[in-house]
């Protein structure tokens, strides 16, 4: 007998559900791994079935009709594992082709909302795809579901008690901390500071003035070198604890912004600390991450990477509880004045997404591989912003991957732009010859 009953829902997905995107469905985190060869199918539906009791979140489906959640008990009907065979194929097309066939599959009211696939592929070797719907985890929710299927696969393989995990709050045990935090006095008092931070500023330039569908999503990515990122992370290091959002907004402001005035972008934050009193959520699965616009002023590109980079750095030591408070009185306040004030301030044009990793146990066996895992957002719709960009880590080196819409902007505009960032980046922070 399956078992339901309503949890309340964290402010990214409350976001995701106001956006009435055509293709809802698809809309998921994904990776693909290079795994040994003796970990079939079964092994790893056994697996699936430990993790998805262990973390209440990959329980969840919405219920039919309406927006309410139903919390499912049987975590066998939430997750499907397929056994793929392309043994002897080596067109990594082929490949794509039967990830985006998976990726498509999910269904956030039926389910299922998390899909493996075993792949046997070319000389012998094998993958692993994991696809989960976004509304279920964040890119360190993936990392930590990722690290417990390999560690539980391992204890299972050799007759071995399956490792107990550090225990967390679920999920939706935390979002009705938050909607408690909502209503506190502190956060309330922080609408009038989003109004200042987060106000809006004129569009950025575009090559051509056209619809910005999903459809049209092209991407760019480039590597800043192994060199420039040692400068960058020595310069991070240094004085900004970690953080580098300073330092990389103030190369690509000046790219997008070349008059020197206000650039307003969405910036994204794991969630997982920031709040006064908050609980301890660092192991904790779901769709964690944090929203909020940020309006900076930022000195003209004359000025040196320090210089421009410590002005940004004042502005963000300025955003009160690391942003946090904003997703809480958007989607969570139940004063309706304070939701529309902070609606009416509308998307930003860029979205900054500083990827961090996964916080469970260190992958062994599970390792990245080359392969696509395929489309893993839908292709209807309107894209929400005009740049996406993400700064992510691959081998050793930060890389500059950037969304548009190939409708908006040439294909050598946005390369010329990445090119300008890495090449403003290298020549402030790298010792000239």
């Amino acid at each position: 007998m399956i078992d339901r009953k309503s949890v309340p829902l964290l402010p990214e997905q409350r976001r995701f559900l106001t956006r009435g995107l055509p293709g809802e469905n698809h809309w998921n985190q994904a990776a693909v791994c290079s795994i040994p060869t003796w970990i079939g199918a079964d092994l790893l539906g056994r697996a699936a079935a430990v993790v998805c009791r262990r973390h209440e979140a990959l329980r969840v489906l919405l219920e039919p009709g309406s927006a309410d959640v139903g919390w499912i008990s049987d975590p066998a009907s939430l997750f499907e594992v397929t056994d793929v065979d392309l043994t002897g194929e080596s067109d990594t097309r082929v490949f794509a082709r039967e990830c985006d066939r998976i990726q498509e599959s999910l269904d956030l009211r039926a389910g299922p909302l998390i899909r493996l696939a075993r792949i046997g592929w070319g000389r012998g070797e094998a993958r692993l795809l994991i696809v989960v719907h976004h509304f279920l985890v964040d890119g360190v929710g993936l990392g930590i579901l990722i690290g417990d299927l390999e560690q539980v696969c391992i204890a299972l393989s050799r007759g071995e008690p399956i490792p107990s995990a550090r225990p967390a709050p679920g999920a939706h045990e935390f979002a009705a901390w938050l909607e408690q935090c909502a209503e506190t006095p502190a956060i309330r008092a922080e609408v009038d500071a989003w109004e200042r931070i987060g106000r809006p500023v004129e569009p950025v330039r575009l090559d051509r003035d056209a619809p910005n569908t999903m459809a049209t999503t092209e991407v760019v990515t480039r590597s800043l070198g192994a060199e420039t990122t040692r400068a960058v992370m020595d310069l991070v290091r240094g004085k900004y604890r970690g953080n580098p959002t300073a330092v990389l907004l103030s190369a690509i402001g000046p790219t997008i912004r070349p008059s020197g005035d206000a650039l307003r972008t969405n910036l994204i934050g794991h969630g997982r600390s920031g709040l006064p009193d908050q609980p301890r959520v660092t192991r904790t699965v779901g769709w964690l991450s944090t929203r909020y616009p940020v309006t900076f002023e930022f000195l003209p590109d004359r000025h040196g990477i320090a210089d421009r980079a410590a002005a940004i750095a004042a502005q963000l030591h300025e955003i009160p509880n690391s942003g946090t408070g904003f997703g809480l009185l958007r989607y969570l306040s139940r004063d309706a004045e304070i939701r529309g004030r902070l609606a009416a301030l509308g998307e930003p044009d860029i979205t900054l997404n500083i990827r961090g990793g996964g916080r469970g146990p260190e992958p062994q066996l599970f390792q990245p591989a080359a392969e696509p895992a395929g489309e893993s957002e839908t292709s209807t719709g309107f894209r929400e912003h005009v740049h996406g960009i993400d700064i992510a880590s691959h081998g050793g080196e930060l890389q500059l991957v950037w969304y548009f819409s190939s409708t908006q902007f040439d294909r050598t505009t946005i390369e010329d732009y990445c090119a300008e960032v890495a090449d403003r980046l290298r020549s402030g922070l790298v010792p000239q010859r």
